[in-house]
């Protein structure tokens, strides 16, 4: 998009060319922002009619991160440069200000400012008391200036925009473009912004780049033979400021050129471990091969991965440049796949108990290896687990830890005492069956025995959604829980009929794999301890019997006002109208109505039954 300057000073750009996502706004235009370090900006704190105020602001930006500059919670802070630019289809003047909320890096450095429908703009403007004019407007056009606290910034029908009236702003964006090109207004750019870390951070750890550079021959490959170039250990400034470290020693940077044999020096950048962890996956599936990186056929038998988990911000910046790599290789010849991974999950933070995200910039983070050491290691991966769905932030508590420490234990002491019944009967947990073919299920057993044996199914269901890709293993600890409160003594266990003890070895040897995943190294101890043989890894996933879910008789718990007064038994097919009679003929609902009035009765099919009264 192009905003001429108004009568622009000697030597002022007369054109700001703005990049903008959102062309259908133009007509809300009320003024434009210009990075510090832009063309304009720096032409502005030199040269423009605010000069001195331009200059001071700009250094006070050098100071910030593009991190702080870029927060949505931090206060929009900018300067009016003294020029102006025109609005190209109304002919109004319109202010530039130099804001540090706009980045040179980013589009042309220069921002078309929207405050109605970006709410970056909106808080700006906002705090200048600036025009704000709404040009979209939502689907009960119920948007109006006098009400709005924030920006809108979907999609809408276009208001005040010329001729584009009346039309929605997503399906006139064709006729749009081509309309400002007809007019020399704008015309439509794909813009990629990548954030490049692969090179610009640079770190004395970072590898060095194997090139030469000779006056004579120019850039020149290291030869193979003299690879790889390793890191000198004579630095003594790891992180200068905006360039390599190893450009500060002399011995590293004088070398020979590979082609003439003349002085030359190595290049002094570094890649950073972006560039390791982009390709390292590719010589897993070749770990041991010194000829090359990775044999292109073993990669085609192993690749794309099946799955890739990350934190949101380090692994979108990540598969950036993994996908990248995956990419050039493959236009090179040595992979056949398009992308490296099949599915992508981005795990949860974690956060301090004040519920600030835990981070080395903060001090707040609580070290696993210490916690590992503390609480052992299952115990510190179940109490992870069990805080939260894994996709959502999770708070750090210590006593959730103990917690899961004294589950751990509780289990080691229950599969010890109940070891010796299991081992007496051989099993085959995949396909629920004991030994002979006799006996299926829980087929003759007592109701008590038949619920572990549900309790047990279920906690593996569970586990089998969450490996499916949801990855909420809460849930499944959960079924742990369950399973081991339903759970008679070990003696009982051992002293119950056959059928019975079959469910209770069953449920076991189910619990023994299931949990293999969240608490490993206990699962290899009782997979070990109920006869299994070699590594709990190396057996089958037990698998799911959906008979064993069905339930005759269920649970149902009864609330009055908000607590939890009384628990009823129903038939698992018992009509909700059955279901409330039942509750409110409990003796102890009775007693909490008090005779009140019963104002309704809300009914959760399976699992609730809450009275307000």
């Amino acid at each position: 998009m192009r905003f001429v300057v108004a009568d622009p000073p000697a030597g002022c750009p007369d054109v700001l060319e703005v990049f903008t996502t959102r062309p259908d706004t133009l007509w809300g235009v009320t003024f434009l922002a210009v990075a510090p370090e832009s063309a304009m900006g720096r032409w502005c704190a030199e040269h423009g009619p605010n000069a001195a105020a331009v200059a001071a602001y700009a250094e006070e930006t050098k100071k910030k991160t593009e991190i702080e500059r870029l927060a949505a919670n931090r206060e929009k802070t900018g300067v009016l440069s003294g020029v102006h630019a025109v609005h190209p289809t109304t002919g109004e003047k319109l202010p530039i200000y130099v804001a540090d909320y706009v980045l040179a890096s980013y589009g042309t450095g220069y921002v078309m400012a929207v405050p109605a429908h970006d709410e970056r703009d909106f808080a700006f403007a906002k705090a200048r008391d600036l025009p704000i004019r709404i040009v979209i407007q939502n689907a009960d056009a119920s948007l109006s200036l006098e009400t709005m606290e924030n920006a809108y910034s979907p999609a809408g029908t276009m208001v005040a925009s010329g001729p584009f009236d009346g039309r929605n702003s997503k399906e006139a964006m064709g006729d749009l473009l081509a309309w400002l090109g007809d007019e020399g207004i704008g015309t439509a750019k794909v813009t990629f912004r990548l954030h490049d870390w692969l090179i610009s951070r640079q770190r004395y750890w970072g590898c060095p780049i194997p090139m030469v550079h000779c006056s004579a021959c120019g850039v020149v490959p290291v030869p193979r033979d003299q690879l790889p170039i390793e890191l000198p250990q004579d630095v003594q400034n790891f992180i200068p400021e905006g360039r390599s470290p190893l450009a500060d020693v002399a011995s590293f940077v004088a070398t020979t050129c590979p082609k003439c044999g003349a002085a030359a020096e190595r290049d002094v950048d570094t890649m950073d471990t972006f560039i390791d962890s982009s390709w390292y996956h590719l010589r897993f599936t070749d770990a041991h091969n010194g000829d090359m990186p990775f044999d292109p056929e073993k990669a085609r038998q192993w690749l794309p991965l099946d799955l890739y988990i990350g934190g949101a911000e380090h692994a979108n910046g990540h598969l950036l440049y993994f996908r990248f790599i995956t990419k050039v290789l493959r236009d090179a010849g040595y992979l056949e796949i398009d992308e490296p991974v099949v599915q992508l999950f981005h795990h949860g933070m974690v956060a301090d108990s004040d519920g600030h995200t835990m981070s080395k910039s903060r001090g707040n983070v609580v070290s696993p290896i210490d916690n590992a050491r503390e609480f052992g290691i299952d115990a510190s991966r179940i109490a992870m687990f069990f805080f939260a769905p894994s996709a959502d932030e999770i708070r750090w508590s210590e006593k959730g830890a103990h917690g899961a420490r004294k589950l751990v234990q509780r289990l080691f002491a229950l599969f010890t005492e109940c070891a010796p019944f299991v081992r007496a009967m051989p099993f085959d947990v995949k396909g629920c069956d004991v030994t002979g073919g006799a006996v299926k299920g829980d087929s003759g057993a007592s109701e008590a025995a038949k619920e572990v044996r549900r309790r047990a199914h279920t906690l593996l269901q569970r586990f089998d959604v969450a490996f499916g890709g949801e990855f909420a293993l809460n849930t499944g600890i959960a079924g742990i829980y369950e399973l081991l409160n339903a759970f008679p003594t070990p003696a009982v266990a051992a002293a119950a009929a056959d059928a019975d003890r079959r469910c209770y070895a069953e449920s076991l040897r189910v619990l023994s794999l299931a949990m293999a995943p969240i608490a490993p190294h206990l699962a290899e101890e009782v997979h070990v301890l109920l006869g299994g043989e070699g590594s709990v890894f190396n057996a089958a996933w037990p698998q799911l019997d959906e008979s064993a879910l069905e339930q005759d008789e269920i649970e149902i718990a009864v609330q009055v006002k908000g607590k939890i007064k009384a628990r009823i038994k129903v038939a698992a097919d018992t009509d909700q109208a059955t279901v409330e009679a039942a509750a409110l003929a409990d003796p102890d609902v009775q007693r909490a109505i008090d005779g009140r009035e019963i104002r309704r009765v809300i009914v959760v099919p399976g699992r609730l039954v809450n009275v307000i009264a």
